[in-house]
């Protein structure tokens, strides 16, 4: 299920044009903290920086990712 976030997150983002997949870019530190608790990335350390496509490729935080973009987790 949390694979279909991703593409539907994705998808949301390219067509709201919140995000370029090639250009804007994302720095994975290992994990992201949202209202208090703590989402890891599956590659203890993270990924570095990527671009959007290769968050995509990596699945890294993606929900996390491109749901701030869309402002779907200001209210969590």
């Amino acid at each position: 299920m949390v694979g279909t976030f991703k593409i539907i997150t994705t998808a949301a983002s390219v067509e709201e044009k919140t995000i370029d997949l090639e250009k804007d870019t994302f720095y994975d530190s290992g994990s992201v903290k949202i209202s208090g608790a703590r989402i890891g990335c599956w590659k203890a350390g993270g990924h570095g920086y990527q671009t959007f496509l290769q968050v995509l490729e990596n699945s890294c935080n993606l929900l996390v990712n491109t749901g701030t973009h869309l402002s779907l987790l200001r209210t969590l």
